[in-house]
């Protein structure tokens, strides 16, 4: 349920508002049940439940139950391939999982030249991440393109977050127009294979363009919102 609401009984903040502010208000109501493995008393799984509000002029802040079922959940921003530090720390737990192939398969639908991924410490602090290139040898993560960048980031946040969900704001921001379509492809077939919901947002025709041509065959599996303009009457269209 989206649109226009009212004030939260929970939201102390907001008293200092004038009533009409909360006319133009958008934010989601979000019901999420989630099966465990902990077996009932009478038989089967433990399903549990959680709603919980969003507003876009407010921070959310969970008010959960400490008990309550947790999803692995994942954000990328559109400056999130510039964060090295996290991607270190992702790409050692990769590597221990022997799972840094694929991950190096996924850099390679950017530059095909890449055939190495690695996590060096050349002063003994401070590891950071180095590829390897066919004609040129190692060079740092930092000096590749943006492009490159933000698809190992998304490699490395699909291996952290088996089962749960990811989140990407302008997903096509740093990508190539020409290689959306096989990124896209490849991103959701890693997120059926890692059993991850996707959830992402665009200003970019061509990149719903090459989503919709990612899953064609299989139009079931998405659903499409378009929000309407800031301070419009229109409604959320669902597609």
């Amino acid at each position: 349920d989206y649109g226009s609401g009212s004030q939260s009984d929970e939201d102390e903040s907001s008293d200092s508002l004038p009533a009409e502010a909360f006319e133009s208000r958008r934010g989601a109501q979000i019901s999420m049940k989630c099966e465990t493995m902990q077996q009932t008393l009478i038989g089967g799984n433990d399903v549990r439940e959680h709603s919980f509000e969003l507003w876009e002029d407010e921070r959310y802040v969970s008010r959960a139950p400490v008990d309550a079922p947790q999803l692995p959940v994942a954000t990328l921003s559109p400056v999130s391939h510039r964060v090295e530090l996290i991607q270190t720390r992702q790409l050692s737990e990769a590597i221990l999982d022997n799972a840094e192939f694929s991950i190096i398969e996924a850099l390679r639908l950017i530059d095909s030249d890449i055939d190495d991924l690695k996590v060096i410490a050349r002063s003994g602090i401070s590891p950071t991440l180095w590829v390897h290139h066919k004609h040129g040898g190692f060079s740092p993560v930092s000096t590749l393109g943006d492009g490159t960048r933000r698809v190992l980031t998304m490699a490395l946040q699909l291996h952290s977050i088996c089962g749960g969900m990811l989140l990407i704001d302008e997903i096509e921001t740093a990508i190539h127009k020409d290689a959306l379509g096989r990124v896209f492809k490849w991103l959701i077939n890693a997120c059926r294979a890692f059993n991850v919901q996707l959830f992402v947002t665009t200003h970019s025709l061509e990149a719903i363009d090459a989503l919709l041509s990612a899953v064609e065959g299989h139009e079931e599996d998405i659903s499409a919102y378009r929000l309407p303009a800031k301070g419009s009457n229109e409604v959320l269209a669902r597609y």
